[in-house]
């Protein structure tokens, strides 16, 4: 029976998987959780809940992040051996929901309604701290379908991994206990496609807007961090800018780490390079830029993002959430001699302030790379003022899908919960813009060097997510504890 059950949680990993990846199949994870909880009444022990739960977080991961193997800015076998110590460590993550839901299972016959508010707990929990990934949220899935995702503006992307989860359990219920489920999994089900139609932003044509252009300059990653080809690639960056600029657009956006040199430090001359040629103009270039300070006479290195004109630099925002093992050792802040170890990987250090950058009338903000994927951190930056946000990044990593387009989907879930267009810019792909509807107005394929031109309007709304941040987690959070407290006194069930 057991081997059943494990063998079911290993095919529900995998269906969920499958739904993260951008095959337009979503809606696998409708039913894609079925079988795993149909296995559930025959565990009986805390182990088999265990073994249960990591089985299944192995299969589901390992088929939603296989592509870490692919990095092809390390060694083959340091790619594979990361990628398998990332999915070992998020199916141990999960290991305490299997501990919660075997004791609420032997403490109630209604143990599966708790099932959805379990887990979301989970993902809620795994978005916090320096080890936050909140990439492989089961709300991730559903992206391809813009109705029921705009309950994300109230809920956040907890509410539709919420719904999700909820989805596959009526529908068990429907065909496990009969026919009075079914209405209910339908009105569920059907629920968040008509408050979506409500919650769907209209365009105003009444705020001002702005003339973008994203630059997709398509460097490989073998030439990027080449010393000699750094001319080339600022001259390469200025060519593809130019038509923009004598077009006056308002903001022209570099990806990550576009000009690979100190612009702002060793680097001044080609600052001087770049300004020089916006000089008829009043354009303003929004770049990530690897970036330093002395302090105490220690060097402090970041990975940054700075906004400049023809004649000023106007602010550095300094990313705040690295990557651990690429950007940084994790603990190397409180034990320095880690930053001596070599994995291949930065050692930058992390930024503290949610900086904005002034243009014209708005204020815009900018995030780095994974930071794209933390709504709290992404909320902050609407707090602090941005009207309109920025993702810059750098996937050249990965240079065949998903990674890819499983990053760039994500901005789509931002610009629904703070209801602020996003200006993605990729080095080679996928850039994009996206409407405070989560809709994308235009994108650019994966490997093409292409200049992305639009219109786009900020605004100064303030949506209910941006207001009130992760309430609808935090609610469950409450009663997850108090259900807790509720069941400690209740003798077992079985």
């Amino acid at each position: 029976m057991h081997k059943h059950g494990y063998r079911n949680a290993l095919i529900s990993g995998m269906l969920m998987g499958l739904a993260q990846q951008p095959l337009g199949i979503g809606f696998i994870a409708w039913f894609g959780l079925i079988p795993w909880i149909k296995s559930f009444q025959h565990h009986k022990t805390p182990r088999n809940w265990i073994i249960s739960f990591f089985i299944w977080g192995c299969a589901y991961h390992l088929t939603t992040i296989f592509w870490l193997a692919f990095n092809i800015g390390t060694h083959p076998v340091v790619a594979v051996i990361s990628m398998l110590a990332t999915v070992v460590f998020l199916s141990v993550m999960i290991l305490p929901s299997a501990l919660f839901m075997y004791f609420v299972r032997v403490r109630t016959v209604n143990y599966l309604w708790i099932f959805p508010l379990v887990w979301v707990g989970l993902e809620y929990f795994r978005t916090w701290g320096s080890l936050a990934f909140p990439w492989v949220s089961f709300a991730n899935t559903q992206t391809q379908f813009l109705l029921p995702i705009q309950n994300a503006e109230i809920t956040g992307i907890y509410g539709i991994s919420f719904w999700v989860v909820m989805v596959n359990v009526l529908i068990y219920f429907s065909y496990s206990h009969g026919p009075k489920f079914r209405a209910l999994s339908i009105a569920f089900f059907l629920l968040p496609w008509v408050t979506g139609m409500f919650l769907y932003p209209e365009e105003s044509t009444d705020l001002d807007s702005l003339n973008v252009a994203v630059v997709q300059p398509n460097i490989p990653l073998s030439e990027k961090w080449d010393n000699d080809l750094v001319s080339y690639h600022v001259n390469h960056l200025i060519e593809l800018s130019l038509p923009a600029i004598k077009d006056n657009v308002d903001l022209i956006v570099w990806p990550e780490t576009a000009p690979p040199v100190f612009l702002l430090k060793s680097g001044k001359h080609y600052l001087r390079r770049i300004q020089k040629q916006l000089e008829d103009s009043e354009t303003a270039i929004l770049t990530g830029v690897p970036h330093y300070d002395q302090i105490d006479k220690k060097i402090e290195s970041y990975n940054s993002v700075v906004m400049f004109n023809s004649t000023d630099v106007l602010d550095v925002y300094k990313k705040i959430q690295l990557v651990p093992m690429a950007e940084y050792v994790p603990l190397s802040g409180v034990f320095p001699s880690l930053k001596e170890l070599n994995f291949g990987q930065a050692n930058f250090t992390r930024g503290d302030t949610f900086t904005t950058f002034p243009l014209k009338s708005w204020e815009v903000g900018s995030v780095i790379c994974f930071e794209s994927t933390i709504p709290q951190l992404f909320r902050s930056f609407i707090r602090e003022g941005a009207d309109v946000m920025v993702i810059v990044t750098n996937d050249g990593w990965y240079e065949t899908a998903p990674e890819p387009q499983q990053h760039a989907k994500q901005a789509i879930f931002r610009a629904i919960e703070t209801r602020k267009p996003i200006i993605r810019c990729a080095n080679t792909g996928i850039s994009m813009i996206v409407e405070p509807s989560g809709n994308i107005r235009t994108s650019s394929r994966l490997n093409e060097e292409i200049v992305l031109r639009s219109q786009i309007q900020p605004n100064t709304y303030v949506s209910f997510y941006t207001q009130w941040g992760d309430l609808f987690a935090q609610i469950i959070m409450v009663v997850l504890i108090g259900t807790f407290l509720f069941l400690v006194g209740r003798k077992n069930y079985v």
